[in-house]
């Protein structure tokens, strides 16, 4: 075997619970190893009603239940969709609130032996009416920074999310994303990067180095519209090989949902095609 076929083989591939019609169950999970896929990202508000309430008892089965299958959790993610109410900007004491509720889903996160929190959630970063935006920044920041610190007590990284280019959000490019990290300088902040959004943004990924890839905790595989990855789109190539050049060592998570259309009978097969393209797009070899 080839040492490209090594490395692209070295690629841990975990797909997102959103992916599923309900709860994860164990047929869900049983199938995943044989598509390829040793990681399951955990949307909390789609495994129980309210994730604040969750007793260790309770994250326990389900701990459980992933070990039967031998899936490890990569990360959590879509940790404000059931609090849109949350944010960053419009009250101290939304941001406040918006504080301990990620630090409660690190707590959740901890019993699972889950160790990343992916921060996308455009909404908790909305600036859209805010005034004065350059003092209230000051306050983001240090919500970031006091976020961290009480992550750090059950050994969880905070990971921000670059998002898709729109108008009114704050900090979503990966540059400014790497220079708060870099400011702040707390080791259990980073970077999911997220192909998709890259892609929309253009983003040519000079920034991308041996010296910031320490910051790429983890890694969101999909096209637009959350669909399914393809090998049609160059610039998402790009980025994923330049990736495994510098020896990405992380996760790469398919965030993709479900097509409306995909039969039960179909799934495996399904799922094992979006394997192979993202390690086709990673190590750059043919399916």
């Amino acid at each position: 075997m080839g040492a490209r076929a090594q490395a692209f083989i070295m690629i841990s591939v975990s797909i997102s619970n959103i992916f599923f019609a309900g709860i994860t169950s164990d047929h869900d999970l049983e199938s995943l190893a044989r598509c390829g896929v040793s990681g399951l990202e955990i949307a909390p508000g789609r495994v129980w009603p309210d994730p604040r309430v969750v007793t260790q008892n309770e994250a326990e089965r389900f701990r459980q239940m992933l070990e039967r299958h031998q899936v490890s959790p990569s990360a959590f993610h879509a940790l404000t969709f059931e609090r849109p109410d949350l944010t960053l900007f419009s009250s101290r004491q939304s941001r406040l609130e918006l504080e301990d509720h990620i630090v409660g889903l690190g707590r959740l996160a901890s019993f699972l032996g889950c160790h990343q929190l992916v921060w996308g959630s455009p909404t908790t970063r909305s600036v859209d009416q805010v005034s004065d935006l350059a003092s209230k920044e000051k306050w983001a920041i240090e919500s970031i920074d006091r976020i961290c610190e009480r992550l750090s007590s059950f050994g969880v990284d905070l990971l921000l999310e670059n998002l898709w280019p729109q108008q009114g959000v704050w900090l979503s490019g990966t540059r400014e994303i790497l220079e708060t990290i870099v400011s702040l300088g707390r080791s259990n902040l980073g970077l999911n990067l997220d192909l998709r959004a890259s892609l929309e943004a253009e983003d040519d990924v000079r920034w991308l180095t041996e010296s910031t890839l320490r910051h790429v905790r983890h890694v969101h595989l999909s096209d637009p519209g959350l669909s399914p990855p393809s090998m049609l789109s160059h610039a998402q190539s790009t980025a994923a090989q330049k990736l495994s050049r510098l020896d990405y060592s992380g996760w790469v998570a398919l965030e993709v949902r479900r097509p409306a259309s995909l039969e039960a009978a179909n799934e495996p097969k399904f799922v094992e095609e979006m394997v192979g393209v993202a390690l086709a797009l990673m190590g750059g070899s043919s399916l």
